[in-house]
Protein backbone atom coordinates (compact mmCIF):
# COMPACT_ATOMS: atom_id res chain seq x y z
CA UNK A 1 0.00 0.00 0.00
CA UNK A 2 2.83 2.41 0.87
CA UNK A 3 4.66 1.60 -2.39
CA UNK A 4 1.45 2.26 -4.34
CA UNK A 5 1.03 5.65 -2.61
CA UNK A 6 4.68 6.54 -3.32
CA UNK A 7 4.22 5.70 -7.01
CA UNK A 8 1.08 7.81 -7.28
CA UNK A 9 2.76 10.73 -5.49
CA UNK A 10 5.85 10.49 -7.72
CA UNK A 11 3.74 10.31 -10.89
CA UNK A 12 1.61 13.28 -9.74
CA UNK A 13 4.78 15.30 -9.07
CA UNK A 14 6.13 14.47 -12.52
CA UNK A 15 2.85 15.35 -14.25
CA UNK A 16 2.65 18.62 -12.29
CA UNK A 17 6.17 19.53 -13.42
CA UNK A 18 5.26 18.72 -17.04
CA UNK A 19 2.14 20.92 -16.87
CA UNK A 20 4.14 23.80 -15.40
CA UNK A 21 6.80 23.42 -18.08
CA UNK A 22 4.24 23.35 -20.89
CA UNK A 23 2.63 26.50 -19.54
CA UNK A 24 5.79 28.35 -20.62
CA UNK A 25 4.48 27.94 -24.18
CA UNK A 26 1.79 30.56 -23.52
CA UNK A 27 4.07 33.52 -24.13
CA UNK A 28 2.35 36.81 -24.95
CA UNK A 29 3.50 39.13 -27.71
CA UNK A 30 4.80 42.60 -26.93
CA UNK A 31 3.14 45.94 -27.65
CA UNK A 32 3.17 48.18 -30.70
CA UNK A 33 3.51 51.90 -30.97
CA UNK A 34 1.59 52.15 -34.25
CA UNK A 35 -1.63 54.01 -34.98
CA UNK A 36 -4.86 53.02 -33.23
CA UNK A 37 -6.46 49.93 -34.76
CA UNK A 38 -3.21 48.65 -36.27
CA UNK A 39 -2.94 45.79 -33.76
CA UNK A 40 -4.51 42.42 -34.49
CA UNK A 41 -5.08 39.91 -31.75
CA UNK A 42 -2.75 40.71 -28.85
CA UNK A 43 -0.72 43.12 -30.92
CA UNK A 44 3.03 43.22 -30.98
CA UNK A 45 5.56 42.11 -33.50
CA UNK A 46 6.31 38.58 -34.56
CA UNK A 47 9.68 37.52 -33.21
CA UNK A 48 10.65 36.17 -36.63
CA UNK A 49 12.50 33.34 -34.88
CA UNK A 50 11.07 30.07 -33.80
CA UNK A 51 9.98 26.74 -35.03
CA UNK A 52 10.70 23.14 -34.31
CA UNK A 53 14.00 21.32 -34.01
CA UNK A 54 15.13 17.73 -33.60
CA UNK A 55 18.40 16.55 -32.08
CA UNK A 56 20.20 13.25 -31.86
CA UNK A 57 22.87 12.66 -29.24
CA UNK A 58 25.61 10.15 -28.53
CA UNK A 59 28.06 9.98 -25.63
CA UNK A 60 28.81 8.45 -22.26
CA UNK A 61 26.93 8.08 -19.01
CA UNK A 62 28.56 7.57 -15.62
CA UNK A 63 26.32 5.80 -13.11
CA UNK A 64 27.27 6.86 -9.58
CA UNK A 65 26.17 4.11 -7.21
CA UNK A 66 26.08 5.55 -3.70
CA UNK A 67 25.51 2.14 -2.10
CA UNK A 68 28.79 0.63 -3.35
CA UNK A 69 30.77 3.86 -3.96
CA UNK A 70 31.51 2.54 -7.44
CA UNK A 71 31.10 4.35 -10.75
CA UNK A 72 30.39 2.56 -14.02
CA UNK A 73 30.58 4.14 -17.49
CA UNK A 74 28.36 3.15 -20.43
CA UNK A 75 27.60 4.41 -23.93
CA UNK A 76 24.39 6.40 -24.30
CA UNK A 77 22.30 7.66 -27.18
CA UNK A 78 19.06 9.50 -27.53
CA UNK A 79 16.96 12.11 -29.25
CA UNK A 80 15.04 15.27 -28.45
CA UNK A 81 12.39 17.34 -30.14
CA UNK A 82 11.81 20.94 -29.20
CA UNK A 83 9.77 24.01 -29.95
CA UNK A 84 11.19 27.51 -29.75
CA UNK A 85 9.24 30.73 -29.81
CA UNK A 86 12.06 33.18 -29.23
CA UNK A 87 15.69 32.38 -29.78
CA UNK A 88 16.55 32.44 -26.06
CA UNK A 89 14.04 29.89 -24.70
CA UNK A 90 12.61 26.59 -25.89
CA UNK A 91 10.55 23.66 -24.63
CA UNK A 92 12.20 20.29 -25.21
CA UNK A 93 11.16 16.66 -24.73
CA UNK A 94 13.56 13.78 -25.13
CA UNK A 95 14.56 10.23 -24.40
CA UNK A 96 18.00 8.79 -23.67
CA UNK A 97 18.97 5.13 -23.59
CA UNK A 98 21.85 3.11 -22.17
CA UNK A 99 22.45 -0.58 -21.41
CA UNK A 100 24.18 -1.32 -18.08
CA UNK A 101 25.41 -4.72 -19.36
CA UNK A 102 22.68 -6.66 -17.59
CA UNK A 103 20.38 -7.03 -20.58
CA UNK A 104 17.89 -4.35 -19.56
CA UNK A 105 18.02 -0.99 -21.32
CA UNK A 106 17.55 2.05 -19.09
CA UNK A 107 15.31 4.68 -20.69
CA UNK A 108 15.30 8.23 -19.35
CA UNK A 109 12.31 10.40 -20.39
CA UNK A 110 12.30 14.14 -19.70
CA UNK A 111 10.61 17.37 -20.72
CA UNK A 112 11.65 20.86 -19.76
CA UNK A 113 13.00 24.26 -20.69
CA UNK A 114 16.26 25.26 -22.36
CA UNK A 115 17.54 28.84 -21.95
CA UNK A 116 20.06 30.04 -24.54
CA UNK A 117 22.51 32.90 -24.99
CA UNK A 118 23.17 33.29 -28.70
CA UNK A 119 26.52 34.61 -29.93
CA UNK A 120 26.21 33.82 -33.62
CA UNK A 121 27.29 31.19 -34.69
CA UNK A 122 27.60 29.85 -31.10
CA UNK A 123 24.85 29.32 -28.55
CA UNK A 124 25.46 28.50 -24.90
CA UNK A 125 22.59 27.11 -22.86
CA UNK A 126 21.31 25.98 -19.49
CA UNK A 127 18.48 23.46 -19.29
CA UNK A 128 16.26 22.21 -16.50
CA UNK A 129 14.12 19.15 -17.15
CA UNK A 130 12.05 16.97 -14.83
CA UNK A 131 11.81 13.35 -15.87
CA UNK A 132 11.27 9.71 -15.05
CA UNK A 133 13.13 6.46 -15.62
CA UNK A 134 10.75 4.51 -17.87
CA UNK A 135 11.18 1.07 -16.27
CA UNK A 136 10.67 2.63 -12.80
CA UNK A 137 7.66 4.95 -13.12
CA UNK A 138 7.98 5.89 -9.44
CA UNK A 139 11.45 7.42 -9.93
CA UNK A 140 11.22 11.19 -10.29
CA UNK A 141 14.38 12.89 -11.60
CA UNK A 142 15.50 16.47 -12.13
CA UNK A 143 18.08 17.08 -14.83
CA UNK A 144 20.00 20.34 -14.93
CA UNK A 145 22.34 20.64 -17.89
CA UNK A 146 24.72 22.95 -19.72
CA UNK A 147 25.99 22.94 -23.26
CA UNK A 148 27.14 24.75 -26.36
CA UNK A 149 25.91 24.53 -29.95
CA UNK A 150 27.69 25.61 -33.12
CA UNK A 151 25.27 26.59 -35.89
CA UNK A 152 27.05 25.34 -39.00
CA UNK A 153 24.16 26.58 -41.18
CA UNK A 154 20.76 28.14 -40.53
CA UNK A 155 19.32 24.64 -40.09
CA UNK A 156 22.21 22.46 -38.83
CA UNK A 157 23.74 22.56 -35.34
CA UNK A 158 26.56 20.58 -33.72
CA UNK A 159 27.01 20.60 -29.97
CA UNK A 160 28.55 19.35 -26.77
CA UNK A 161 26.53 18.96 -23.55
CA UNK A 162 26.64 17.80 -19.93
CA UNK A 163 23.58 16.67 -17.92
CA UNK A 164 23.38 15.63 -14.28
CA UNK A 165 20.38 13.40 -13.54
CA UNK A 166 19.42 13.73 -9.88
CA UNK A 167 17.23 10.84 -8.70
CA UNK A 168 14.96 11.60 -5.77
CA UNK A 169 14.51 7.92 -4.97
CA UNK A 170 17.14 6.83 -2.42
CA UNK A 171 17.74 3.39 -3.85
CA UNK A 172 18.50 4.66 -7.37
CA UNK A 173 21.76 6.08 -8.70
CA UNK A 174 22.49 9.52 -10.11
CA UNK A 175 23.74 9.78 -13.70
CA UNK A 176 26.35 12.08 -15.25
CA UNK A 177 25.98 12.34 -19.01
CA UNK A 178 28.46 13.90 -21.47
CA UNK A 179 27.44 13.78 -25.10
CA UNK A 180 27.67 15.33 -28.56
CA UNK A 181 24.58 16.49 -30.46
CA UNK A 182 23.59 17.05 -34.05
CA UNK A 183 20.39 18.93 -34.71
CA UNK A 184 18.12 20.19 -37.47
CA UNK A 185 15.96 23.34 -37.17
CA UNK A 186 12.80 23.81 -39.24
Amino acid sequence: MIAQTARIRSLATFLGAVVMTLSLAAWADGRTDGPEGSEYGQGGYDAGVGGVYIQANFGAVVVADSATSADDTYLTGGFAIGMTRDDWVSIEAGADFFDPNNGSTVTLINIGAKFRALYDPLAFYFSLKPGITLDRIDSFRLTPGVGADLYATDHLSLGLAFDYDINFEERLSNFYRVYTTIGLRF
